[in-house]
């Protein structure tokens, strides 16, 4: 029997969690390491993880402290005696005392094609470069950056309207059957992992608030990809006369219905019959199916069309 300790921290990295508890004569979950709790909403009100929630109910041992690699926690963990340490979207970087731990290794659930897109933004990096596929790959963690000799690698179809918080929910999912495969794999002492090819890596950029606005002037493709890998956050953006409008859910339509040829980028207009906003583009448009403004609630793109009382010069603007 493999003694365990899982870490992560939102309710997708969940699913292989769950898949350990289903062998019990195979793994002992010794405990989770997750993020403390995170002050939230304009009440400030604290809120734990959901991986702490999930703890809480299954009656698991939870840990949160503030960074996994301080000696004061090394410690407490060493006490557990763990074979496998299991990382998935933690969020924090391990020190070499720390990956010493376990008596076999430290372990990653990283949903990419390793070794392209290492770093936190995998899935937003595949979606905004409009990759058709993507991954889960499954690897011993050491001390420079998802560089790790690979254990179990699976692909996996990036459908065409998929956003990121849907993909990673998908791809964690996936990723418990692997997992229980990594594990096996690992006992052995004679099985090793699959280096990575250095010449390939690619390395995800950081993300930040202001990459939400939208340039009208790309292409369809580009603005919807974007559109798809920043949804949830930090989301898409314009602004219209003055107020940030933020874009809960775009639509690339398949085939041009509208004559644009006179339309700016960025200009907007309405079509009754089939209720639907569209945006002219760079090379075509995209229809708002619901959209949120600066200080409103979420509204469906008709209501947002009726509520505009002075209909001329409609255009969203980057600024």
């Amino acid at each position: 029997m493999l003694n365990i300790i899982y870490m992560g921290s939102s309710s997708e990295v969940i699913p292989p969690l769950e898949e350990l508890l289903k062998f019990p004569e195979s793994f002992r979950v010794e405990g989770v390491v997750t993020q403390g709790p995170r002050k939230i909403g304009r009440g400030h009100k604290e809120r734990e993880s959901d991986l702490a929630i999930f703890c809480r109910q299954k009656s698991l041992r939870c840990f949160t402290p503030e960074r996994a690699s301080d000696p004061e926690f090394i410690e407490e963990l060493k006490k557990l005696s763990p074979d496998v340490i299991i990382t998935a979207s933690y969020g924090q970087l391990l020190s070499e005392d720390f990956l010493a731990i376990p008596s076999i290794s430290v372990i990653n659930i990283h949903p990419s094609l390793l070794p392209k897109y290492r770093g936190a933004t995998p899935i937003q990096s595949a979606i905004f470069n409009g990759d058709k596929l993507t991954g889960v790959s499954i690897l011993y963690t050491v001390k420079a950056l998802d560089a790790g000799d690979i254990i179990v690698q699976k692909e996996y179809k990036i459908e065409e309207d998929e956003t990121s918080d849907h993909l990673e929910q998908r791809l964690f999912k996936e990723s418990s059957t692997m997992l229980i495969e990594a594990l096996s794999k690992i006992q052995d002492p004679s099985f090793k992992g699959i280096p990575q090819d250095e010449t390939k890596k690619l390395v995800c950029r950081k993300i930040k608030k202001e990459d939400s606005l939208i340039d009208w002037t790309d292409t369809s493709s580009h603005i919807f990809n974007k559109y798809r890998a920043y949804h949830p956050w930090p989301g898409s953006c314009s602004f219209f006369r003055g107020k940030r409008v933020n874009f809960i859910k775009l639509i690339k339509p398949d085939t041009l219905l509208y004559d644009i040829s006179s339309m700016n980028c960025g200009e907007f207009s309405f079509d009754k019959a089939r209720k639907i906003l569209y945006v002219k583009t760079g090379d075509g448009y995209l229809l708002v199916d619901r959209l949120k403004q600066e200080g409103g609630k979420e509204i469906m793109g008709l209501d947002f069309w009726n509520g505009i009382k002075d209909k001329s010069q409609l255009s969203f603007q980057s600024i």
